[in-house]
């Protein structure tokens, strides 16, 4: 049962969605709205129907059932609307890992040592974007795949079946190749390569804006506003199952995440750049296996949603 609103030409609108601002300054869905008529017979006026992904808030939670990591239905926030695409992000910290492992016979000092911050060569690209159980194929002349001796501070994933092998079918038909660009640093020549992917991270301009050696990398997504925004917490198996478990990592807390982007002004090829627990901004190297993942993906805009008991919408395939 929808309602109608009349705009300044008398043309009747569908009114998408009906809020109140609660108490606790919590602006909710109202999902029905009843009426009592002078004959005292409560009646309903307004029911909550499907919902295309387009017309979601930003923030919003959807899932799809049959997608799940380590046992858990992934829950994505719709962090960008754009004409014809809603993008997601995983609500939570999936799991811990590296962004590339050290490279032990590449020429540079600190390739070899902290590896490759090129997102286009790096073994979570390939990890991201792989339905295969032996995901692994060296990418250049001095690639590596993530073992445990060649991470740092643990989380090894060469083993680890590829990410797509966790989404549904339905889920991966569904989604949209992502063009985007991805900084390179000087001993890369510099500018920038340019990506097609099904899943991918953000960068430091998507999730903060700013640039990175002067180049923006896409366009701030709009639920990212502060640094409150960007804190994430990791899921319990993203915790249970982390080789590293410093104090601090707890799924009642937030925890670090990484971004595609390398450090700015990065000459040598190893600096990256991450979300720390805070939402600040910080760098790290490519091996480091302590920081969390949140991979996005692109959906079309017309997919339906139907709403779940506990507020998350589920995409209807």
């Amino acid at each position: 049962m929808a309602i109608y609103f009349p705009d300044n030409s008398g043309v009747q609108h569908e009114i998408t969605l009906v809020a109140v601002v609660t108490s606790d300054g919590i602006t909710r869905e109202i999902t029905e709205a009843w009426h009592t008529g002078s004959d005292n017979v409560n009646r309903m006026v307004y029911q909550s129907g499907p919902k295309t992904l387009g017309r979601l808030p930003i923030g919003s939670i959807v899932v799809d059932p049959d997608s799940r990591y380590n046992g858990e239905t992934i829950r994505w926030m719709v962090g960008d609307q754009q004409s014809g695409a809603t993008k997601l992000i995983s609500k939570d910290i999936l799991t811990l890992k590296c962004i590339d492992a050290t490279e032990p016979e590449n020429l540079d000092g600190l390739r070899r040592t902290l590896g490759n911050n090129r997102y286009t060569l790096s073994n979570i690209d390939q990890w991201l974007n792989s339905s295969a159980v032996d995901w692994y194929t060296a990418r250049h002349t001095y690639d590596q795949p993530p073992t445990e001796s060649r991470v740092m501070m643990g989380n090894p994933y060469q083993d680890e079946s590829g990410f797509l092998t966790n989404l549904s079918l339905n889920l991966q038909n569904a989604m949209l190749n992502n063009t985007f660009i991805a900084v390179k640093s000087v001993i890369d020549g510099g500018g920038y390569d340019s990506l097609i992917r099904k899943v991918y991270l953000l960068s430091l301009t998507e999730v903060a804006g700013g640039t990175i050696n002067g180049i923006s990398e896409g366009a701030q997504w709009e639920c990212f506003t502060d640094d409150k925004s960007r804190n994430a917490n990791p899921t319990i198996q993203a915790v249970e199952r982390s080789t590293y478990r410093p104090e601090g990592l707890r799924a009642d807390k937030s925890w670090a995440w990484i971004l595609r982007s390398i450090q700015d002004n990065d000459e040598r090829g190893a600096g990256t750049t991450y979300v720390t627990s805070t939402g600040s901004i910080m760098n790290s190297m490519p091996n480091s296996g302590g920081h969390g993942l949140r991979p996005a993906i692109t959906l079309s805009k017309n997919l339906l949603t139907v709403k779940n008991p506990d507020g998350t919408r589920v995409i209807q395939f």
